[in-house]
């Protein structure tokens, strides 16, 4: 009897922990605007929501760029490369649809009441695709699920020296 109960107790437990796992949100939407590298703007069932590609830094187009974020590389060749990677989105991403998955081990706004959240392209992550072309750091400052993944793909482009990181010196 001993034995039945140990087993029941366990399928329950198991069963309990199925139940607290977080799922993430998904949601499907049309990309309207991108406002810059890592910021656009997603019709979502008739809602304009402002994303902020969730663990990526793209440099500011906007705004001054700060080198130390990104090995210390010229204000000069950030802001050039903070138009590449607006380019770079807009041509990918304007005009089509998307898949917005919200990250339950993140905060769900930041700062600026934009919504945090994995983009998918027809299935591709495009916040890893702009790091990988060097067109995005790793947003450090913050937690969420992708990260460790996210910091090997930066490392890799910044081996590679591609995008941004073909700028930095050899010292």
């Amino acid at each position: 009897m001993k034995i039945k109960a140990a087993i029941i107790l366990a399928v329950f437990f198991a069963a309990l922990n199925l139940l607290c796992v977080q799922q993430e949100e998904v949601y499907y939407g049309y990309v309207l605007e991108v406002v810059d590298g890592d910021t656009i703007k997603v019709n979502i069932n008739g809602t304009v929501e402002k994303i902020r590609l969730l663990g990526i830094d793209c440099p500011e187009t906007r705004a001054a760029n700060d080198p130390a974020k990104f090995q210390n590389i010229s204000v000069e060749k950030l802001d050039y490369w903070g138009k590449v990677a607006k380019k770079f989105a807009e041509e990918n991403l304007n005009g089509k649809n998307v898949t917005i998955k919200i990250d339950p081990y993140s905060d769900r706004k930041d700062r600026y009441g934009r919504t945090l959240a994995y983009v998918y392209l027809e299935g591709v992550d495009f916040g890893a695709l702009m790091i990988q072309k060097g067109l995005a750091r790793v947003y450090t400052n913050a937690e969420f699920s992708k990260k460790a993944e996210y910091l090997k793909l930066q490392s890799e482009a910044m081996r590679s020296k591609v995008g941004v990181w073909s700028e930095m010196d050899e010292s």
